[in-house]
């Protein structure tokens, strides 16, 4: 059996205790309707309504809005259901978030705000519900809902939007019927502060034991690196050679900078 989704809708007004009718001390009144893609939810003051209004005022009609989802928007909305009253009665308006509504529908979202007649009521959560038989497996918002490619292994979970087309990462089919919510990700390991973090020491590769059964490995390492000490020694002696011989040329020259190293030395005139 495959797993059933059902789109809820809680609604929450202050009307005046049904028992007592006293209007000075009002309840508040909450009530959660399921609705499948098809069910139109009605309100109003007639007691076969889904929604029940206690208006004392009469202000509001006896079969006064509907609500129904739309699953191409997967999004609920309201409709006027006074709006075909024929002349002399006139349609009675529903006021959504400040806007009226006769003949138009609109979609209204969580914190909505309905107003029909002096009643007010107040949309306080539309919620996605997978079940298995009557039992709920997830729940979560509207927008928490995607479909997953036909891909068996890791499918891919795409916006609704991509219903009947190809998946956009693998190529496979987006089933227009696989609406899920997908499961949470995996949690990521907590990432080590930067004062914890040990620097890595890089070791030379003479610094290194040779590796077991890799004999040519170690071999070419060793000669690398004993081609390499003997460039650093034959660039130090070249270095001293210069130097030396730098050194003896300042010795032959006078303090004017001409050159005297074909001049005899001074005779030895100690007795």
């Amino acid at each position: 059996m495959e797993d059933e989704i059902v789109y809820q809708l809680t609604l929450e007004w202050t009307e005046a205790d049904p028992a007592t009718q006293a209007a000075e001390h009002p309840q508040r009144r909450s009530q959660t309707l399921s609705s499948d893609m098809s069910q139109l939810v009605t309100i109003g003051r007639d007691p076969n309504c889904d929604v029940v209004l206690n208006d004392q005022a009469r202000s509001v009609s006896g079969v006064h809005a509907g609500l129904y989802f739309d699953p191409k928007s997967l999004s609920f909305h309201i409709r006027n259901l006074t709006r075909d009253r024929l002349p002399p009665k006139q349609p009675n308006p529903i006021w959504v978030n400040g806007q009226k509504v006769i003949q138009e529908e609109l979609s209204i979202a969580p914190d909505s705000q309905i107003q029909l007649g002096r009643m007010v009521l107040k949309v306080k959560s539309i919620e996605a519900v997978i079940k298995d038989r009557g039992v709920t497996l997830s729940r979560g918002s509207l927008d928490a809902l995607k479909v997953k490619c036909s891909r068996l292994q890791n499918p891919h979970y795409l916006p609704p939007e991509y219903q009947g087309q190809n998946c956009p990462y693998c190529g496979h089919l987006v089933l227009s019927a696989s609406l899920v919510i997908p499961p949470p990700e995996p949690a990521k390991a907590p990432k080590t502060p930067a004062s914890q973090v040990k620097p890595k020491v890089e070791s030379t590769p003479s610094a290194l034991p040779p590796q077991q059964g890799s004999p040519l490995i170690s071999r070419l390492d060793i000669q690398i690196d004993e081609s390499k000490r003997e460039k650093q020694v034959n660039s130090i002696l070249k270095a001293d050679f210069f130097q030396k011989l730098l050194e003896k040329s300042k010795k032959y020259r006078d303090p004017d900078g001409n050159d005297i190293s074909d001049a005899s030395d001074p005779p030895n005139r100690s007795k």
